[in-house]
């Protein structure tokens, strides 16, 4: 959708995908298998920020946020 400004993801590799080509930033929390590599390439790339599953919290979450939809370069 035209008005989606950031995706919360697991980090598989369709969802991104989607994300990629719709320029869409991601906030990644990944799960298992291949999906903490794929989110890491993405913060690497600044297309995205990654959080921990374990240690994810309000504060966490909120920051996450404000990076993805206030930093220019992501």
């Amino acid at each position: 959708h035209q008005n989606v400004r950031a995706f919360v993801t697991h980090g598989g590799l369709l969802g991104l995908q989607e994300a990629f080509y719709t320029g869409v930033p991601i906030i990644g929390i990944p799960l298992g298998a291949d999906q903490f590599e794929n989110v890491d390439l993405c913060v690497r790339k600044s297309i995205g920020v990654k959080l921990d599953l374990d240690s994810i919290n309000e504060k966490s979450l909120q920051s996450a946020f404000n990076k993805v939809l206030n930093n220019s370069t992501l």
